[in-house]
């Protein structure tokens, strides 16, 4: 009988992480198209929203089956493995020291979330114009990629986005785990200023692990907008991107502020949605 109660919960862990995803992509779709054209031709958000209304209203939401599978299960991923792993831990007597078990569970769940890297893959060509006339949709573009190129070529960038999930899982769950149980402690259950609170401890950890890691997602996407030939190494690309940018940190962080507002946002939502899903128990009642 615990057995069963303990797959209920950790099934609600994935659920809830899942569904969380899916109600923040589809708020700011048109807001993460800006981004990437920022990060992937150097624009400034002004110029970025320009083409994306000069794309037409048809266009503003074209890439988003991608984002919208792959985030949504990634974040699935993220917070039901994560407290599978942490529930495993929590039953093995020989690992005593909280952070220990966190520190584990967050990078497996990183290591699980690069697994949906294809669909980020796909997400960052659909969203390229080069390659609005190559590419019809999320299917064809899988198909494309997997027989022209081979299988692999739906991992490329795959290092960089392994690094970049576990430094944020790391930092994400460390954080977050201990100002929601502070929270919990100060605020009533279930209220308004209990969820909104969790908007800003996911809101304002998500904007500071963007700014963090946001050159991972820079070199990213260059990597993955390029199609067959060399796989050319994280090291390689920044070092391009780098000149190519006048040797300058700083543009390396052209776009930065954009993410930021939009992480806060996103992981605000998300924080918020996940911890009131999983307190609702909606997906226990099955």
């Amino acid at each position: 009988m615990f057995k069963d109660q303990e797959k209920k919960y950790v099934l609600n862990d994935f659920l809830c992480g899942g569904a969380a995803a899916m109600i923040n992509i589809c708020i700011l779709y048109p807001f993460y198209k800006t981004i990437f054209f920022q990060q992937l031709d150097n624009l400034t958000w002004n110029q970025a929203a320009l083409r994306l209304l000069k794309e037409g209203p048809n266009n503003i939401y074209r890439g988003l089956l991608p984002p919208l599978i792959q985030t949504s299960a990634t974040r699935s991923i993220m917070f039901g493995g994560y407290g599978k792993t942490k529930l495993t831990l929590d039953n093995n007597e020989f690992i005593n020291l909280t952070i220990i078990k966190v520190f584990i569970s967050a990078i497996s769940a990183g290591i699980l979330e690069a697994m949906m890297m294809p669909f980020e893959r796909v997400q960052v060509l659909l969203q390229n114009k080069m390659y609005n006339d190559k590419f019809k949709h999320t299917y064809h573009t899988f198909k494309v990629l997997a027989s022209n190129h081979g299988f692999k070529e739906l991992y490329r960038g795959f290092r960089v986005v392994l690094i970049r999930n576990c430094i944020g899982n790391t930092i994400y769950f460390n954080a977050c785990d201990r100002f929601i149980y502070e929270s919990k402690l100060v605020f009533k259950h279930n209220s308004v200023s209990y969820h909104f609170n969790n908007f800003i401890i996911g809101g304002i950890l998500g904007a500071c692990i963007s700014l963090l890691i946001y050159p991972f997602n820079v070199v990213k996407t260059r990597q993955q907008s390029s199609i067959g030939g060399t796989f050319q190494s994280g090291i390689t690309v920044v070092g391009k991107i780098y000149s190519e940018r006048g040797k300058s940190i700083t543009q390396l962080y052209r776009g930065s502020p954009a993410n930021c507002v939009r992480s806060l946002v996103s992981w605000g939502i998300i924080t918020m949605a996940n911890e009131f899903l999983r307190d609702s128990k909606i997906f226990l009642y099955y």
